[in-house]
């Protein structure tokens, strides 16, 4: 009986000891998995797809290699930017083309206040090739073939530029090419000075000439003369031909 006894207590003895050794391995309850905080809604592009919302193609004036690239930080940084010849913008960003704030402040610029965003892309893209350019020479799809309105653009899309200053006198009218311009309206009234001289053939001669709005000449360049300035005043109109680009200096 005695041993019957001894063996229960035994048996509950080791029964207790083995759920107190349970009771110490068992893990504490997991918590719950966290969510990932919901982001920031955002009337914008982020950075990072708007540094992929265009590509750049430029090719060089040498050998260099063709290169493209996706801003024009990178355009302007590259090791041949001095030696490109021309950049092709693309669109590549998502379709279809919805313009982030910057964009779309561009394009109302280039439209004359509209804001289409279909018809304003390819406005916006030639304002952003403009600001690629290496030089102003007046060569085609330069700054003397666009109109005022797509230069503007270009001189707020990129004011800190290489031409930022150059492509905001060109839309200011303080710096025009070969053309007839009319003081006021295409070209600001002032001296101007012939600052880059256009490449000529062997016996073309450049040709300038100031008239009143009824066409009196008051003023013509001669071969005797040499004389590259000219002074216009509001409404007369100023002709040039083969001579190159002119920048205001009064």
């Amino acid at each position: 009986m005695m041993e019957q006894e001894a063996g229960v207590k035994k048996f509950l003895l080791m029964g207790t000891l083995a759920i107190l050794l349970s009771g110490c391995s068992v893990s504490p309850p997991s918590a719950p998995p966290q969510s990932a905080p919901t982001p920031a809604v955002s009337s914008g592009v982020r950075s990072s797809e708007q540094d992929q919302r265009l590509a750049f193609f430029c090719t060089s004036l040498d050998d260099s290699p063709n290169v493209q690239l996706s801003s024009l930080e990178e355009v302007w940084a590259a090791s041949n930017y001095l030696r490109m010849e021309s950049c092709v913008v693309t669109y590549v960003g998502p379709q279809p083309f919805r313009p982030t704030v910057e964009e779309a402040a561009a394009i109302e610029i280039a439209n004359s206040g509209g804001t289409d965003a279909s018809a304003g892309l390819e406005a916006y893209l030639t304002a952003v090739e403009l600001c690629t350019r290496v030089s102003d020479e007046t060569a085609p799809g330069g700054f003397a073939d666009n109109r005022s309105e797509i230069l503007r653009a270009a001189a707020h899309i990129c004011p800190d530029g290489p031409q930022g200053k150059i492509i905001q006198a060109w839309a200011d009218g303080t710096r025009v090419g070969d053309g007839r311009h009319i003081a006021g309206v295409s070209i600001e009234p002032g001296r101007y000075v012939l600052e880059k001289r256009r490449a000529r053939a062997e016996g073309e001669e450049c040709t300038w000439a100031v008239a009143g709005a009824e066409g009196l000449v008051s003023d013509q360049n001669s071969a005797s003369s040499g004389l590259d300035e000219v002074t216009l005043d509001d409404g007369e109109i100023f002709t040039s031909d083969k001579c190159g680009i002119w920048g205001k200096i009064d």
